[in-house]
């Protein structure tokens, strides 16, 4: 399983916070694998702390892979249209084509969120794609339990497959 990789994560970012490539790829493992988007924002946020829009190696991803959590597996919109114009600012800083390109969509994103669009149906997805890479029965356990918080209904067929569904919208 990836049960660790949260451990790994807080190692990294407390010994490290600038390793900013490893934030990248823990981030999605801790998300999608060991099922723990919730740790994966705490973690980043805690490295942006130490980050600048200096640093080497696209720092303005780490506010966009958080963002990216806040928004599919958190529901936070707020906080995730906050990210994405920080990621727009930090990716302007680096004067150039890509930076340009990059902050322009980071602020079309922001925009968008601020619209108060509505996440369920992003986030059923995301939770059902971490519960098919799920390898853990606990980690498979937790994301049953944050699909039915998103008002999933499951139900275990006669052969012993789940079956999950969330309701229509009126």
């Amino acid at each position: 399983g990836y049960s660790v990789v949260t451990d790994y994560f807080d190692s990294i970012v407390n010994h490290d916070p600038n390793f900013i490539f490893a934030h990248l790829n823990l981030s999605s493992a801790n998300s999608l694998f060991a099922g723990r988007p919730d740790r994966t924002v705490d973690l980043l946020s805690q490295a942006i702390e130490t980050v600048t829009p200096a640093n080497p190696s696209y720092p303005f991803f780490l506010w966009t892979y958080k963002a990216t959590d806040e928004i599919l597996f958190l529901g936070n919109l707020e906080a995730a249209q906050n990210s994405y114009e920080t990621a727009a600012k930090w990716a302007s800083m680096r004067e150039d084509e890509l930076g340009d390109e990059l902050a322009k969509r980071y602020s079309q994103t922001a925009q968008f969120l601020a619209s108060d669009p509505d996440p369920t149906q992003a986030q059923f997805g995301a939770w059902m794609t971490t519960l098919a890479l799920a390898k853990d029965s606990k980690t498979q356990v937790y994301i049953l339990e944050q699909l039915k918080e998103l008002g999933a209904k499951i139900t275990v067929g006669s052969n012993g497959e789940l079956d999950i569904k969330l309701p229509e919208r009126a």
